[in-house]
């Protein structure tokens, strides 16, 4: 498992990374080493480097929770699982054959995923039986726990992001198992044609950072410095590829988060403070700091699977005449109906 890096640190990152493709890089004098930590002690600076450092603990506004954001999994909602509901055995079996069926047109319905998935077929045939009935269930819970997560055939998508709610538990391999795993995995399936995954805002982020700029002579730290104010004080319609924005040049500079973290983050810097000693020039260390903050909200991916029914009747002389109902489902999205009589 890959390690993760912490939100204060991807945008560090996402800085070094902007820095990058803004100074210059390569092999000849003029080159800026970026780095988002502190200069190793035992490999010496570069001729000319700029370091870029949490400089203090993040302070945190909370906030209520409020969606900022939805990921669709699906581009399209698959049909429900039609069948009714298990019982007994029999009924189990036919329940476990229609989530089946619909599990299997499912992972090929180029209208829901703009690829089908091959991975995750379901090779148990049929059940009519206890034991091709655990079979089925068995190879269901297999194949759709593979499917949820699926998210590319080479370099077409699947699905846009991973199912992590909807998840089929295991089952004893007894009749009553059976039963309870049949309404499992309809339900996992149903849920899972139409989850979406919802980036929720948590709280108001601040987090002090330093920027150091260092170089063996005068003249290089200064021209380092003079590279750095225009891209220190980007435009977002540069920085992070805003087309609607034609502003040419913004206080700070706004760059999308990376390392799995959604939103943006925005930077800040006061002027700078050059640090020059009188064993600078004889050291060939001239520096100068910039201190400042980078603020951003702290966005929390998570699928929701709330559901709700709200029926409002219309009763005159105790008859009812209208009946609206509003219901939503996994996806979120509403529906409404409205009758009369």
């Amino acid at each position: 498992m890959p390690l993760q890096v912490t939100i204060e640190q991807a945008a560090l990152n996402a800085l070094a990374t902007w820095l990058e493709s803004k100074l210059p890089q390569g092999e000849d004098d003029y080159a800026v080493v970026v780095s988002p930590k502190w200069p190793d002690d035992d490999t010496g600076l570069p001729a000319r480097a700029v370091t870029i450092l949490l400089a203090g603990e993040r302070r945190d506004t909370y906030i209520e929770p409020t969606v900022h954001a939805e990921e669709r999994i699906h581009a399209a909602v698959s049909p429900r699982v039609g069948a009714p509901a298990a019982t007994d055995l029999a009924s189990a079996a036919a329940l476990l054959n229609a989530c089946k069926a619909s599990y299997e047109a499912h992972r090929v319905d180029e209208g829901a995923h703009q690829a089908a998935d091959e991975e995750n077929a379901i090779e148990a045939p049929d059940a009519d039986d206890l034991e091709s009935a655990v079979a089925l269930a068995q190879g269901l819970r297999t194949e759709v726990n593979g499917h949820r997560r699926y998210l590319r055939r080479g370099a077409a998508v699947v699905h846009e992001v991973a199912d992590e709610q909807n998840v089929i538990a295991a089952f004893p391999a007894t009749e009553a198992g059976v039963i309870a795993a049949a309404e499992s995995i309809r339900r996992a399936l149903d849920r899972h044609y139409a989850a979406r995954v919802y980036v929720w805002r948590i709280r108001a982020c601040e987090q002090p950072v330093q920027l150091d700029v260092w170089a063996e002579y005068d003249a290089h730290r200064e021209d380092v410095m003079a590279r750095l104010e225009p891209a220190l004080n980007a435009a977002p319609g540069e920085a992070i590829g805003d087309p609607t924005d034609d502003t040419p040049v913004d206080n700070g500079v706004l760059l999308p988060l990376g390392d799995g973290w959604p939103g943006y983050v925005d930077f800040d810097f006061d002027r700078p403070r050059r640090i020059t000693t009188p064993g600078s020039q004889k050291q060939g260390e001239f520096r100068a700091t910039y201190m400042g903050k980078a603020e951003f909200w702290l966005l929390v991916k998570a699928q929701s699977a709330r559901m709700a029914r709200i029926a409002v009747r219309q009763r005159i002389d105790g008859t009812t005449v209208a009946l609206s109902t509003t219901s939503s489902s996994a996806s979120g999205d509403p529906a409404e109906s409205f009758t009369t009589t």
